[in-house]
């Protein structure tokens, strides 16, 4: 068997994995982020090393790190749900935050409600307000 057989077989029991093929992505996409970086004169390992201070060395920069990474992963799924349905979903960052803001609204301008049909309400009118946006931006 030949050197470039035994690669190929390699190569395809790889990426044959779900967890493989991710950590090639993230490797290549550290590898490409480095090449621009040393690109631009700046050093990868000094940047990737605040990249990681930041988001990780505090309890606020783990906070922030969740708090912005929920709405990127909500908005994936969504954005996944529309493809798998044969949609193109173009305003789902839009959608989640203007329903957010309508939930928001809802829940302080409507006082005096049982909590229950509070948090329906609220539900509602978000869920209303992210509606109309993806009528309009799709």
């Amino acid at each position: 068997m030949s050197t470039a057989e035994r690669t190929r077989r390699l190569w395809a029991r790889i990426t044959s994995s779900e967890l493989a093929l991710s950590l090639i992505a993230v490797a290549v996409g550290l590898a490409a982020g480095a090449l621009i970086l040393a690109i631009t004169s700046s050093e990868p390992l000094v940047a990737y090393g605040a990249f990681w201070q930041g988001a990780f060395g505090s309890r606020r920069g783990l906070g922030e790190t969740f708090y912005y990474g929920t709405q990127l992963i909500l908005t994936g799924l969504a954005v996944a749900i529309s493809f798998r349905c044969g949609l193109f979903n173009l305003g789902a960052q839009g959608q989640i935050l203007l329903g957010a803001m309508g939930a928001a609204w809802a829940g302080y301008w409507l006082p005096g409600l049982p909590p229950l049909i509070h948090v329906t309400v609220a539900l509602l009118v978000g869920s209303l307000l992210g509606l109309v946006w993806s009528a309009i931006a799709g």
